[in-house]
């Protein structure tokens, strides 16, 4: 029969089972975003036991690589827009199952409670300060993105009414293309307008020669009236979530009913 000295060593014996409990534990949760990444895909299995592996680390005298870790969980978190019930259902699926393996333990005489008492408290902390640095991190990434969206709605308005305020064709394409392009963060942008069967004008921002393979995209976009995405291979998809890198962007342009041309975004 297995017995332990210290709290450090026996929730590094019982880690597969710790994680087990946490498993079922979160699945008897409501269904949300985070509980399907935790207990669903092979990243999410990966951070519970990273997490694990950390904690048992902080028992042994290195907190700090836990307190960092839960920084960046907070601001990757946010950033993903995980509702921030995901930290505290975790960390107490994790109290429920060390709370029972130790009842049990106890029971079983496995650990003596006396050697206990003071790596309890130090769990306590550790837990305490790795909650807090989530919270913090979640909350002023929350802040953060909601002054960026602010900031974005204030341009929209100013691009909106700059757009109201011209009432020539020319004049609005280039307008829109000059605003879009930084906004995006790309290299270049097209829009091509057709006139019935025919190209009716193409404009480019910043100013520089057509290419005939964009060309042909946008073509296709306006036939099909679909968006088209284009990888560093030259492939072209039209799901948006079948690759991560995109060369090209090419989107419809769509008004009363009818397909009118094709706006693109490019990085080379």
């Amino acid at each position: 029969m297995e017995s332990f000295d210290n709290l450090r060593d026996f929730l590094s014996y019982h880690k597969d089972y710790i994680h087990q409990e946490m498993d079922r534990r979160l699945a008897q949760l409501p269904k949300s975003r985070h509980g399907d990444f935790s207990l669903k895909t092979r990243d999410g299995k990966r951070r519970i036991d990273i997490w694990l592996e950390l904690v048992i680390k902080a028992l042994g005298g290195d907190p700090e690589p836990f307190f960092v870790d839960q920084e960046r969980v907070g601001y990757i978190r946010a950033a993903e827009f995980y509702e921030f019930d995901f930290a505290l259902n975790f960390y107490d699926a994790f109290r429920q199952a060390v709370y029972e393996i130790l009842q049990d333990s106890i029971r079983l005489r496995k650990i003596n409670p006396m050697n206990l008492y003071e790596d309890l408290w130090k769990l306590g902390g550790i837990l305490f300060r790795g909650y807090s640095n989530i919270a913090s991190t979640y909350l002023k990434t929350r802040e953060d993105k909601i002054t960026a969206k602010i900031t974005h709605l204030n341009e929209l308005y100013n691009f909106t009414s700059e757009i109201i305020s011209t009432f020539k064709l020319e004049e609005i394409v280039k307008t829109v293309l000059r605003e879009i392009v930084p906004l995006f963060g790309v290299e270049k942008g097209y829009l091509v307008i057709y006139r019935g069967k025919q190209i009716y004008g193409i404009y480019t921002h910043p100013v520089h020669e057509e290419g005939h393979e964009i060309l042909s995209i946008m073509e296709n976009s306006w036939k099909e009236n679909a968006t088209l995405f284009v990888d560093e291979s030259g492939d072209i998809y039209r799901e948006v979530d079948l690759f991560h890198l995109k060369r090209i962007v090419s989107v419809p342009i769509r008004a009363y009913g009818r397909c009118l041309g094709a706006f693109a975004l490019i990085n080379t």
